[in-house]
């Protein structure tokens, strides 16, 4: 009987340190005033994400259903300056913890064009977010299979060339929230290429060329309005 005792007093003691744990650690870092509903616009203009893309295969280009798979990387960057993210400020950046992820205004980033997507989680969701060297800048990066869909013309077939496009968009907030290529001048982590392959792909039938970004607006309704990005995919049959 005492041993059972023992027991629940051990376990008791160990549970109550991790809640005062926790709980210090959301109030060093969020102000007690933090929307995690309202982007964090700054001296009234508003917050800038920056998109990079780490492609590792378009592994399947299928011309019946005019779509291809794709699997890449995509990294966002942003700045939430109402947050304290001074204790994980290291060369190298720091990650910051899963735990407070759900507590964080987040990007409503969506794939306006993608017929179907899923984020990879053989083991654990293959998504990570960490502070930047300068202390201020959020990273999530996330891997996608996704599968986009691409009207293509065979008027010249089999010696044609297909222009696919795919497309990342803002779900709302369009007028607090900016969209930019990481390759852009303004971004404090800028990248020298905001596009890039991992690997070198070749697929079966076709020749991929280097993509390149584009940037538009598109109105999608009279509530809901958003910043499109536009990633041109070219390709070239074989014969």
């Amino acid at each position: 009987m005492k041993a059972l005792e023992n027991l629940w007093v051990t376990v008791s003691v160990i549970f109550t340190i991790k809640i005062c744990c926790a709980f210090g650690r959301y109030s060093e870092v969020f102000p007690a005033n933090y929307n995690k509903y309202e982007p964090p616009v700054y001296q009234g203009n508003p917050a800038h994400l920056y998109i990079n893309l780490e492609i590792l295969d378009i592994d399947r280009i299928d011309e019946s259903r005019m779509e291809f798979s794709i699997q890449t990387y995509i990294i966002e960057f942003w700045r939430d300056w109402r947050l304290n993210l001074s204790s994980y400020t290291f060369v190298g950046g720091q990650a910051f913890p899963q735990t407070l992820v759900p507590d964080l205004w987040n990007p409503d980033l969506v794939f306006d064009n993608a017929k179907s997507g899923v984020l990879f989680s053989l083991s654990v969701p293959n998504t990570n977010m960490v502070v930047a060297n300068d202390g201020l800048t959020l990273i999530r990066s996330s891997r996608y299979n996704l599968v986009i869909g691409c009207q293509m013309n065979f008027l010249y077939y089999p010696m044609d060339t297909q222009l696919c496009f795919f497309k990342l968009a803002l779900f709302s907030n369009s007028d607090k929230v900016t969209l930019h290529w990481s390759d852009e001048d303004g971004n404090p982590n800028r990248r020298p290429k905001a596009i890039t392959f991992a690997n070198e792909i070749q697929a079966l039938k076709y020749k991929i060329e280097q993509p390149k970004t584009h940037k538009t607006k598109e109105q999608w309704s009279s509530v809901l309005g958003s910043g499109c990005e536009v990633v041109p995919l070219a390709s070239t049959s074989q014969p």
